[in-house]
Parts: structure tokens; C-alpha cells; sequence
């Protein structure tokens, strides 16, 4: 079945630091799936996701540090919560919700993390991804950008410019998309901004599609089960 996938995007000030509380996207079930990736400005130099929640990618660069996790959700939650090394300084949060039915269920999503220097205004779009849990499926890619400075996404990879959402927040930024494609692997090409930026860092996430089932008269015809 296709993905069901909602975001919620946060802005969060440095008076909050060490601990920025996040929101998540509206009625969160049992067994949703939950993707963050928070973008700190150059003085944060590392997160911590509070338990439930497991890290990705952790990566910090000069002009500042982007992180990703994952919360496999009990059900009801409307927060998450990170706790942030360094010195104070403002944070975004993208956080996305891909519904119980829509994902695998007990593969874990995989991802990783490219640092794109100073990218000037064409940041790339992460590194190939090729999740070894599972192989050529219907996978949900998602891609995150944290950006050090104000510029803005105009462009996005190849085939993720329909979902594209982009906040900044002073001095730090973050952009996230989506898109399901049935691969092996994923590259995605690169971002475009409509001015240079200090640094960023790219993240792929790739979600595992639940598994087909079949009814009874399908499965008698298919010759399985």
C-alpha cells in the first residue's frame, strides 16, 4: 500500500538550551513510524534523542551539526525531546509521520550522512543509499538538509521537488522531501539555493514498504499459501 506520510516542522530559540522539545505531526498511533532530523547552528556541537528514540546520523561540522533519529510510537505522543552539547544557539526540527500500515513494521528504516563542505548554492543530495535490510522494494526515500546560514532551497533532487518543505531560523536551517521509488538503492542529485550557504550536511533515510499480503482467492490463483 502507498505511504501515508505528515510532517510538522519546529523553530526552536536558544534560550531553551540544552533541551529543545519538538513537536510531532497530529495523531500519532501505535506503531507509527517517526523520522526527525534537527539542524543546530554552529555552536551546538552534537544531540542526544531521549529515550525511545534511536539516532541515525549524528554529524558535526564547523558550522554547526545535524542529527536524525527514529521512535517507533506507542501511540498519543505530540513531543520529542533532544538534548544538545556545545553552547547555546537556535535549532530546527523536521519531524515525519509514516502511518502503522504504511511501513514494514519491524525492519528499521537505515540512513546516511554526507558532509557538503562549503557547497556554495548546490549542496549535494547524500550519498547512495543501499539499505541492507531488504532489497528492491516500493521504499520510502527521504532526504533532510541542515543548513548553516539563511538561504533558501529553491531546487530539489530529482523527483523529491512534490513534498519539498524548507524552514529557516535566523542563522539555521532545515529542509526535508520524500518520495517512493522502487530501488535497491537511492542518490539523490543535488539541491539548488537561491544564495551560497557556510556549510550543510545531507541525510537519506530509506523506510521498508509493509508487506504485501494477499487474499485468499488472490493467493489460490497466485498458486502461494
Amino acid at each position: 500500500m502507498p505511504f501515508t506520510v505528515t510532517r510538522t516542522t519546529t523553530e526552536l530559540a536558544d534560550t531553551t538550551f540544552p533541551v529543545y522539545t519538538f513537536n510531532l505531526p497530529a495523531d500519532v498511533a501505535a506503531g507509527d513510524l517517526i523520522i526527525a532530523a534537527a539542524s543546530g547552528d554552529n555552536l551546538i556541537t552534537s544531540f542526544a534523542w531521549a529515550s525511545p528514540w534511536v539516532e541515525l546520523t549524528d554529524t558535526d561540522i564547523a558550522a554547526g551539526t545535524t542529527s536524525s533519529a527514529y521512535l517507533i510510537a506507542t501511540g498519543g505522543e505530540t513531543t520529542g525531546v533532544l538534548t544538545a552539547a556545545g553552547t547555546a544557539d537556535q535549532v530546527v526540527v523536521h519531524a515525519l509521520r509514516i502511518t502503522a500500515a504504511s511501513w514494514h513494521g519491524t525492519t528499521v528504516p537505515e540512513a546516511n550522512a554526507t558532509d557538503n563542505g562549503v557547497a556554495a548554492d548546490n549542496p549535494d543530495g547524500g550519498a547512495s543509499l543501499n539499505p541492507a535490510g531488504w532489497g528492491t522494494e516500493a521504499t520510502l526515500w527521504i532526504i533532510f538538509l541542515g543548513l548553516s546560514g539563511a538561504a533558501n532551497v529553491t531546487t530539489y533532487p530529482t523527483g523529491f521537488d512534490t513534498n519539498g518543505a524548507h524552514t529557516i531560523s535566523s542563522s539555521t536551517g532545515m529542509a526535508s522531501s520524500w518520495l517512493t521509488e522502487t530501488a535497491a538503492s537511492k542518490d539523490p542529485d543535488a539541491y539548488l539555493l537561491d544564495s551560497a550557504t557556510n556549510e550543510s550536511v545531507s541525510v537519506v533515510v530509506a523506510v521498508r514498504p509493509a508487506a504485501e499480503t494477499f487474499s485468499a482467492s488472490r493467493k489460490f490463483l497466485l498458486g502461494i499459501g
